[in-house]
């Protein structure tokens, strides 16, 4: 099925905002994971009440390794349709500019036969109407 351009418009606009989305997570989690000391460089806290007391090597807690690859796969996957549209949005491109110029062609040649056939008694009315401006 064939989803109109507004819909088409709509669509990509959601997956814009998901993308965004998406990257302003990962820029999130970037920046918790940049102001986590290096392994062996410092002793990270210990975690407050409430916090969770999973912290693997390096002090990243495997929720925090576990929503980053998640997130990697969500653009993995936003990627692959991503590019599956563009590539269906080219084609249809493409087979429009076919279609276009097949149509400019048959327009340019059906004005040159009319133009060809017609010409013959355009010329006929312009010298009359010439005669008659001679005679007035």
């Amino acid at each position: 099925l064939r989803q109109k351009p507004a819909e088409d418009t709509d669509m990509l606009r959601a997956l814009e905002d998901r993308c965004n989305e998406q990257e302003r997570e990962l820029l999130d989690i970037r920046d918790r994971l940049d102001a986590m000391p290096e392994p062996g460089m410092e002793v990270p806290p210990m975690p407050h009440e409430g916090q969770r007391e999973d912290m693997v090597g390096g002090g990243v807690s495997a929720e925090l390794e576990e929503s980053l690859r998640a997130c990697e796969r969500t653009v993995l996957q936003l990627d692959k349709r991503l590019t599956g549209q563009v590539e269906e949005m080219t084609s249809t491109v493409a087979t429009i500019r076919v279609k276009v110029d097949g149509q400019l062609q048959r327009v340019g040649s059906l004005a040159e036969r009319i133009e060809t056939a017609h010409e013959p008694a355009i010329e006929s009315l312009r010298c009359e109407m010439a005669q008659q401006r001679g005679q007035d």
